[in-house]
């Protein structure tokens, strides 16, 4: 059986067991694990198929995706066990875990955590940046959930996943009333009517919100007034029942119900209202947003067309609305504030008397002052100045009722030309393997370490073509004989084309197509043509940067010209031979599998061709002689493989070739005499129509034989095959042409 390399350390896999807190517990469901922004659990990156479900309770799992940044060959990946614990009131911590820290540990209740314990990287020792998307909607309430029906949005992402936002009145409601972290109030102290048609009002416009909040990102008061920041709304305390009320600043009233103040029913005063310059008016507003599936802040534009052209300028305001998750709400709401922001809009200081003790911060009211030139005006309030109650005064700063979310969004997403590259790494149809030649162990391996190399040592050589662009590099699996797959070495994709059009044993200008990696070919380098290695001299790549000609040099190191059919596969093996690393002896037959790679998997071993070569001592046997040619007549000189037609005498000839002394160079068959390899002869033979032999002459030390016409039965159309020989070892390729001879 083969015989392995010596190991060598080319890095190290790094282990670590890790604990990480994911925020108060429990929570409704754990949905994605990135490691470095690359997806993975519970599906790996660049893979549709899930390996895993998500986790909705306490569960001991794992991850598996030990090719995540590319495996071995780059940065590892990640794999091993996963301890998931929701953070019950009742929950018992690992015992192996508490005993890994030692000392008195705590059960961690009310803490969503994680314990992981594997493989985190490889070569590279510095881990990755963990992040999480969890979902949390009725998990961890104080009592029982308030209206569950309303409390999940179903809302589309970007990339057309469904997801579930939070109803921001849910939100609000257990900040208001959660006593562990919230304010503590009972729920009495709600209007729990107002409240939940204000919970239907977000539930029909889907407006769902996901945004989290801490201590270290600001007081609880804040994030109260960013979620109410964000759905247009507001809380305050109702004057006469002293209760909690929710409002939205919505086109939901019927205009003859609004509450009218005139001179004769509470309005005492209207101030002139103020008019904002156009000059400063607002066309576009930008909307910055979250897009919670790819973890990345987008934006959208609504622009006002009229005020554009007006002031002669796009005046832009940016916004941002870190919980909105989707483009389509974002789009709604930048409708919204630039309905708010582009008008005109008049503010009033309005004073009433104690009739309008009822109207609240973005209560909608009616007033009405022929005096002052406004027959009819819905104004929205802003700030309220309830005054002493001796002076009977109310001041109400208002502005024109312009608010409301718009139902329809004329702003459309605009496609994307780009699409997220498939990831995932697919089998290579174009793979030749072969036996590696002396001139390979020559560029490979130093002076001393081939004195090593003993005459039945061979190993493999692997050439394959890129299956994907997202394709890095290869793995290879191989075995010897009957022996289980090892994974061994690997190698980087070589540069290949297909032949336009098929090419005898001399053609040097060769057309091609199909060309992929075209910018890594050097000149003066090989390539594999089927069995056949030439030297490129030129290439010509077309502007579709697929096709091309090449002039080539053929039947180099220890190979024959040979004809080849259209579409044959190409392989320029300058700095793209595979290896396994392992070391095979004489009539073994290695059977390998190449596994391509990306950043994110390996391919699976069971998706991958076979592909076998029986070990023939490659690197110890003789070249083939070069530049056969066939002399006759009193000045023809035939290349042998044009089929020379010979009258009498006659005369092959060909040129010498050494392995030792031409080493790495790259000689061809056309190409002159190299000092001849000690011990080598050659052997000619003679075979007629029907393939039978009718002559052999053997031992020649020369670089010719001539014919006379003593060689009588040398006649007819006949086949000459001419081998190198050195002892009983001969070479591997013989040249084989046609011959006819009369008298």
């Amino acid at each position: 059986m083969g015989k392995g390399a010596g190991s060598v350390t080319v890095g190290y896999r790094y282990y670590m067991t890790m604990q990480m807190g994911l925020g108060r517990g429990p929570v409704d469901e754990i949905l994605e694990i990135k490691v470095g922004d690359k997806t993975a659990w519970p599906v790996r990156e660049g893979e549709t198929a899930f390996y895993d479900t998500t986790a909705t309770e306490d569960r001991l799992t794992s991850i598996d995706a030990p090719n995540l940044f590319g495996g071995d060959r780059s940065e590892g990946g990640i794999q091993g066990s996963l301890t998931i614990a929701m953070g019950l009131p009742i929950q018992i911590y690992p015992t192996w875990f508490k005993n890994l820290l030692g000392g008195d540990v705590p059960d961690f209740r009310g803490v969503v955590t994680m314990i992981f314990d594997g493989l985190v990287c490889s070569l590279n020792p510095y881990p990755k940046k963990w992040t999480f998307r969890l979902r949390r909607l009725t998990k961890g309430w104080d009592g029982p959930v308030w209206h569950p029906e309303l409390v999940a949005i179903p809302l589309v992402s970007s990339t057309g996943t469904m997801i579930k936002g939070m109803n921001p009145a849910h939100i609000l409601y257990e900040c208001t009333t959660n006593r562990d972290w919230g304010r503590g109030y009972d729920r009495n102290r709600i209007n729990d009517a107002d409240w939940l048609a204000v919970a239907q009002t977000l539930y029909n416009e889907g407006f769902g919100l996901c945004m989290k909040w801490n201590r270290k990102s600001g007081e609880l008061q804040d994030f109260v007034g960013d979620v109410l920041r964000h759905i247009g709304g507001t809380i305050y305390t109702d004057r006469q029942t002293g209760l909690l009320e929710l409002k939205l600043l919505r086109n939901d009233y019927v205009v003859s119900e609004l509450p009218l103040f005139t001179k004769n029913s509470g309005l005492l005063s209207v101030e002139a209202p103020e008019y904002g310059s156009m000059a400063k008016a607002v066309g576009e507003v930008i909307v910055k947003y979250r897009e919670v599936i790819v973890n990345e802040d987008r934006e959208v534009r609504a622009q006002n067309l009229g005020v554009i052209q007006s002031s002669q300028g796009v005046n832009s305001s940016p916004v941002t609305y870190s919980g909105i998750p989707v483009f389509g709400l974002a789009a709604a709401v930048a409708q919204r504030d630039l309905k708010a922001a582009s008008t005109q809009n008049a503010k009033f200081t309005v004073r009433l008397d104690r009739r309008a003790s009822r109207i609240y911060p973005y209560a909608a009211f009616r007033i009405s002052d022929p005096d002052s030139g406004i027959e009819h005006a819905i104004l929205r309030a802003g700030k309220i100045d309830y005054g002493k109650l001796e002076d009977g005064v109310i001041t109400v700063e208002a502005v024109l009722d312009v608010f409301g979310l718009p139902s329809t969004s004329f702003i459309e997403q605009e496609p994307s030309a780009w699409q997220k590259p498939d990831a995932a790494p697919a089998p290579a149809s174009r793979v030749y393997v072969r036996e590696g030649t002396y001139q390979e162990l020559v560029q490979s391996m130093s002076r001393a370490e081939l004195d090593y190399v003993e005459p039945d040592d061979g190993a493999i050589a692997i050439f394959a073509g890129r299956p994907t662009p997202m394709c890095l590099g290869y793995d290879i699996l191989s075995k010897a004989g009957t022996e289980a797959y090892v994974q061994s070495g690997g190698g980087t994709f070589a540069p290949t084309c297909r032949l336009a059009g098929a090419i005898g044993h001399y053609d040097t200008d060769v057309a091609f197509d199909g060309l992929l990696d075209g910018g890594l070919i050097e000149i003066g380098t090989l390539v594999q043509i089927d069995d056949e290695l030439a030297r490129v001299d030129d290439i010509e790549v077309n502007a579709d940067g697929a096709s091309g000609s090449m002039t080539i040099s053929r039947g180099c190191i220890d190979t024959v010209p040979s004809s080849h059919a259209d579409n044959t596969s190409c392989f320029f093996t300058y700095n793209s031979l595979g290896n396994d690393r392992r070391e095979y002896v004489t009539g073994e037959t290695v059977t390998t599998k190449i596994l391509p790679l990306t950043s994110a998997a390996v391919l699976d071993a069971s998706l991958a061709s076979e592909q076998a070569v029986t070990m023939a001592q490659r690197q110890f046997r003789p070249y083939p002689p070069g530049r056969v040619r066939v002399l006759h007549g009193s000045s023809l000189n035939t290349p042998a493989y044009d089929g020379a037609s010979v009258v009498g005498n006659f005369e092959i000839s060909w040129t010498h070739r050494n392995r030792i002394v031409q080493d790495d160079q790259i000689i061809s068959h056309e190409d002159g005499d190299v000092t001849p390899e000690d011990g080598v002869t050659y052997t000619l033979q003679f075979f007629d129509s029907d393939d039978n032999l009718i002559v052999q002459y053997t031992g020649i030390t020369g670089n010719s034989r001539v014919f006379t016409g003593v060689y009588s039965s040398l006649v007819g159309d006949m086949t000459v095959r001419l081998f190198a020989y050195r002892n009983t070892v001969s070479a591997l390729f013989k040249h084989e042409f046609p011959l006819t001879r009369s008298f």
